[in-house]
């Protein structure tokens, strides 16, 4: 919220103050980033040897996506089909649910999560 991207959230849904967007773009945006060089440096280390040093900061994740310019808004995401879902159906408090298809996999490595999808502060923090 502090970054601003709240600020979209809230032209969006004409709310008076800062609202949360239906998906956190900013975490899920730097999580795909930094996984993405992680899996850049481990292709850089195959392919030379060479090690790789990268880092990243949601502030900054955030003023990329804030610089990003407006779409349009004849420009619309083409709709979920079945095959952009995974096969798994997970207990939800929502109900049955699918996740989608990551956008890439890596042989030899099963992608699994320890824990069901939760709803927004159902869990106390810690550490």
């Amino acid at each position: 919220m502090s970054s601003g991207i709240a600020a979209a959230g809230m032209r969006r849904f004409e709310r008076d103050k800062p609202f949360p967007l239906p998906v956190q773009a900013l975490d899920q945006a730097a999580g795909y980033l930094i996984a993405a060089t992680a899996i850049k440096g481990l292709t850089t280390r195959i392919e030379s040897g060479s090690g790789t040093t990268a880092r990243t900061s949601l502030a900054r994740v955030a003023h990329e996506l804030i610089d990003l310019p407006p779409r349009e808004s004849a420009e619309r995401l083409e709709p979920e089909t079945p095959a952009d879902r995974s096969a798994d159906i997970e207990a939800t408090p929502w109900g049955p649910a699918h996740r989608l298809r990551a956008p890439l996999t890596i042989a030899g490595t099963p992608l699994r999560w320890d824990h069901p999808a939760a709803a927004l502060g159902s869990s106390p923090p810690s550490w």
